[in-house]
């Protein structure tokens, strides 16, 4: 993942802790060119919102849009 970002592996870890000191609109703006996720959504939103599923393969597509994000 942190290669198709285009950030070392340590610096992703960061990010994926929830530790990151830098800014997280790179890894929006990436996440959204890359697989069409946007990952500025509510809070309390338990889908993934996608704003271009063309990105991802189709069966990627369905299932991801059916997992429920839990948080733990």
């Amino acid at each position: 993942m942190s290669n198709l970002l285009g950030v070392s592996r340590a610096c992703f870890v960061t990010y994926e802790n929830g530790r990151a000191k830098g800014k997280r609109s790179f890894f929006y703006e990436r996440m959204m060119s890359e697989f069409g996720i946007d990952l500025r959504q509510p809070a309390d939103s338990r889908r993934i919102v996608f704003v271009d599923a063309s990105k991802i393969p189709q069966p990627v597509y369905w299932y991801l849009s059916e997992l429920e994000i839990t948080g733990e």
